[in-house]
């Protein structure tokens, strides 16, 4: 009995674990309130999460902003990309799926976009977090690890996708779903990521 109630239990690891990514999904939100600022939040959760999954965390807040302010430029700069193409992609469902019957092979190829667009989009900030690289390498990189891993980001989003179908029956998660999200894409490109890293950097 006395072992279930050490903190070093792994139940309560796990417990602290997911319970700090509800921070961070807190976090994302209130610094995403600007909307523009959004990549840097994202880059921001990620960086956090990696150092979660690594055992690495020291001050969740202050490694938090700190990663903020390092990847404020690039991470910008990547999420008002982000925000451009979905808006476009979004516009493009909107026309082709009311005519998908005259036009199959129009919403075909847009579908096969949206997805290129999600896999980028899953990759791209753990990405920027472990390895160095500017805006087009970032882009570039993200989509051919995600595709060179697509059984990994296929999981992500079969899993992404089951998280937000949960909070249809459980809505007070809500506001931690971006920090699941995180815990999600950062714990499975983590795994991805090491035969990508040297030994000792493994993610």
């Amino acid at each position: 009995m006395g072992k279930f109630f050490d903190p070093q239990n792994k139940f309560f690891t796990l417990v602290g674990f997911i319970g700090d990514h509800f921070l961070l999904g807190l976090l994302w939100l209130f610094c995403s309130l600007p909307v523009v600022t959004g990549g840097a939040a994202s880059a921001a959760a990620c960086s956090v999460s990696r150092k979660l999954w690594r055992k690495e965390e020291q001050s969740l807040l202050r490694d938090f902003f700190a990663a903020f302010r390092k990847e404020f430029g690039l991470a910008t700069k990547l999420w008002l990309a982000v925000l451009g193409v979905g808006a476009v992609l979004a516009v493009d469902v909107a026309v082709y799926l009311p005519v998908s019957g005259s036009a199959p092979i129009l919403l075909g190829i847009t579908g096969l976009l949206v997805l290129c667009f999600l896999i980028v989009f899953l990759w791209i900030y753990p990405y920027m977090t472990v390895f160095q690289g500017g805006f087009v390498r970032c882009v570039k990189m993200s989509f051919l690890l995600g595709m060179a891993n697509l059984g990994w980001s296929l999981l992500m989003l079969l899993l992404d996708g089951a998280l937000m179908l949960l909070t249809i029956y459980a809505p007070f998660l809500l506001p931690f779903l971006p920090g699941l999200f995180t815990l999600v894409c950062c714990g499975v490109t983590g795994k991805a990521f090491r035969k990508y890293l040297p030994k000792e950097e493994e993610v």
